[in-house]
Protein backbone atom coordinates (compact mmCIF):
# COMPACT_ATOMS: atom_id res chain seq x y z
CA UNK A 1 0.00 0.00 0.00
CA UNK A 2 1.89 3.06 -0.85
CA UNK A 3 1.97 6.45 1.13
CA UNK A 4 1.41 8.59 -1.48
CA UNK A 5 -0.28 8.39 -4.77
CA UNK A 6 1.10 10.92 -7.32
CA UNK A 7 -1.56 12.48 -10.04
CA UNK A 8 -0.07 14.41 -12.73
CA UNK A 9 0.03 14.86 -16.70
CA UNK A 10 2.60 12.66 -17.89
CA UNK A 11 3.74 16.06 -20.12
CA UNK A 12 4.57 16.92 -16.43
CA UNK A 13 6.93 14.27 -16.06
CA UNK A 14 10.84 16.00 -15.36
CA UNK A 15 8.75 18.64 -13.31
CA UNK A 16 7.51 15.61 -11.43
CA UNK A 17 9.85 13.88 -10.46
CA UNK A 18 11.98 16.45 -7.87
CA UNK A 19 8.63 16.24 -6.05
CA UNK A 20 8.79 12.36 -5.67
CA UNK A 21 12.33 12.35 -4.53
CA UNK A 22 11.73 14.93 -2.10
CA UNK A 23 8.52 12.45 -0.74
CA UNK A 24 10.64 9.40 -0.93
CA UNK A 25 13.55 11.25 0.89
CA UNK A 26 11.45 12.00 3.45
CA UNK A 27 10.82 8.13 3.44
CA UNK A 28 7.24 8.25 2.46
CA UNK A 29 6.15 4.92 -0.15
CA UNK A 30 5.32 6.54 -3.74
CA UNK A 31 3.24 5.63 -6.36
CA UNK A 32 3.24 7.34 -9.69
CA UNK A 33 2.57 5.37 -12.38
CA UNK A 34 5.20 4.64 -14.41
CA UNK A 35 5.01 1.02 -15.32
CA UNK A 36 2.02 -1.72 -15.66
CA UNK A 37 3.06 -4.91 -15.04
CA UNK A 38 2.46 -7.90 -17.26
CA UNK A 39 -1.34 -9.35 -16.46
CA UNK A 40 -2.89 -6.13 -15.08
CA UNK A 41 -4.62 -3.28 -17.14
CA UNK A 42 -3.24 0.41 -16.52
CA UNK A 43 -6.66 0.80 -15.03
CA UNK A 44 -6.78 -2.04 -12.61
CA UNK A 45 -3.29 -0.68 -11.83
CA UNK A 46 -3.95 2.72 -11.00
CA UNK A 47 -7.47 1.95 -9.75
CA UNK A 48 -6.05 -0.74 -7.34
CA UNK A 49 -3.24 2.10 -6.74
CA UNK A 50 -5.28 5.07 -6.23
CA UNK A 51 -7.87 2.69 -3.81
CA UNK A 52 -4.39 1.45 -1.45
CA UNK A 53 -3.07 5.37 -0.99
CA UNK A 54 -3.77 7.13 1.79
CA UNK A 55 -2.27 10.55 0.66
CA UNK A 56 -2.77 11.61 -2.72
CA UNK A 57 -1.20 14.61 -4.49
CA UNK A 58 -2.48 16.56 -7.55
CA UNK A 59 0.05 18.34 -9.52
CA UNK A 60 -2.14 21.06 -11.41
CA UNK A 61 -0.64 22.39 -14.26
CA UNK A 62 -2.07 23.57 -17.55
CA UNK A 63 -1.92 20.06 -18.80
CA UNK A 64 -3.01 18.52 -15.75
CA UNK A 65 -6.37 20.57 -15.52
CA UNK A 66 -7.16 19.25 -18.84
CA UNK A 67 -6.83 15.55 -17.98
CA UNK A 68 -9.92 13.96 -17.69
CA UNK A 69 -7.68 10.86 -15.79
CA UNK A 70 -6.47 13.27 -13.17
CA UNK A 71 -9.72 15.46 -12.31
CA UNK A 72 -10.79 11.50 -11.52
CA UNK A 73 -8.32 10.82 -9.71
CA UNK A 74 -8.39 13.80 -7.91
CA UNK A 75 -12.19 13.78 -7.62
CA UNK A 76 -11.62 10.47 -5.63
CA UNK A 77 -8.84 11.68 -3.62
CA UNK A 78 -11.21 14.50 -2.44
CA UNK A 79 -13.95 12.47 -1.93
CA UNK A 80 -11.55 10.39 0.32
CA UNK A 81 -10.46 13.62 1.93
CA UNK A 82 -7.01 13.01 1.30
CA UNK A 83 -6.34 15.13 -1.46
CA UNK A 84 -3.09 17.06 -0.66
CA UNK A 85 -2.55 19.15 -3.99
CA UNK A 86 -0.21 21.50 -5.68
CA UNK A 87 0.45 23.59 -8.26
CA UNK A 88 3.87 23.60 -10.23
CA UNK A 89 2.90 26.91 -12.48
CA UNK A 90 0.70 29.69 -12.60
CA UNK A 91 -2.57 28.09 -12.93
CA UNK A 92 -6.21 27.94 -11.44
CA UNK A 93 -7.54 24.39 -10.34
CA UNK A 94 -10.30 23.48 -11.90
CA UNK A 95 -13.75 24.23 -10.94
CA UNK A 96 -14.43 22.12 -7.60
CA UNK A 97 -11.07 21.95 -6.24
CA UNK A 98 -10.75 25.52 -5.88
CA UNK A 99 -11.96 26.04 -2.66
CA UNK A 100 -9.26 23.35 -1.19
CA UNK A 101 -5.90 24.73 -0.03
CA UNK A 102 -2.92 24.28 -2.29
CA UNK A 103 0.71 24.69 -2.69
CA UNK A 104 2.14 26.80 -5.26
CA UNK A 105 5.99 25.12 -6.13
CA UNK A 106 5.98 26.75 -9.64
CA UNK A 107 9.36 28.54 -8.28
CA UNK A 108 10.44 25.33 -6.51
CA UNK A 109 14.10 24.24 -7.38
CA UNK A 110 14.54 21.26 -5.25
CA UNK A 111 15.97 23.14 -2.75
CA UNK A 112 14.90 20.27 0.58
CA UNK A 113 14.27 23.52 2.98
CA UNK A 114 11.87 25.58 0.72
CA UNK A 115 8.67 26.21 2.76
CA UNK A 116 6.37 24.26 -0.12
CA UNK A 117 7.51 21.47 -0.39
CA UNK A 118 8.18 20.96 3.74
CA UNK A 119 4.26 21.95 4.00
CA UNK A 120 3.49 19.57 1.72
CA UNK A 121 5.52 17.03 3.44
CA UNK A 122 3.95 18.11 6.91
CA UNK A 123 0.26 17.67 5.01
CA UNK A 124 1.20 14.10 3.44
CA UNK A 125 2.14 13.24 7.23
CA UNK A 126 -1.45 14.65 8.69
CA UNK A 127 -3.08 12.62 5.75
CA UNK A 128 -1.36 9.62 6.25
CA UNK A 129 -0.44 9.44 10.16
CA UNK A 130 2.73 8.85 9.65
CA UNK A 131 5.29 11.30 11.15
CA UNK A 132 7.59 13.60 8.97
CA UNK A 133 10.97 14.43 10.90
CA UNK A 134 12.16 17.55 9.11
CA UNK A 135 16.11 16.35 8.33
CA UNK A 136 18.83 18.79 9.62
CA UNK A 137 21.35 19.90 6.60
CA UNK A 138 24.40 20.55 7.08
CA UNK A 139 25.44 24.23 6.94
CA UNK A 140 28.47 25.26 4.12
CA UNK A 141 31.85 24.67 5.89
CA UNK A 142 33.29 27.72 6.62
CA UNK A 143 36.91 28.33 5.74
CA UNK A 144 39.62 28.21 8.59
CA UNK A 145 41.05 31.39 9.47
CA UNK A 146 44.69 31.75 9.76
Amino acid sequence: MPDVFISYSRTDLERVRPIVGAIENAEYSVFWDRDVPPGLTWRQYIGNALAEAKCVIVVWSKDSIESDWVMEEADSARQRRILVPLTIENVVPPLGFRAIQYEDLSGWQGEPNHRGIIRILKSIAATTGKPFKEKAHDEPAQAESR
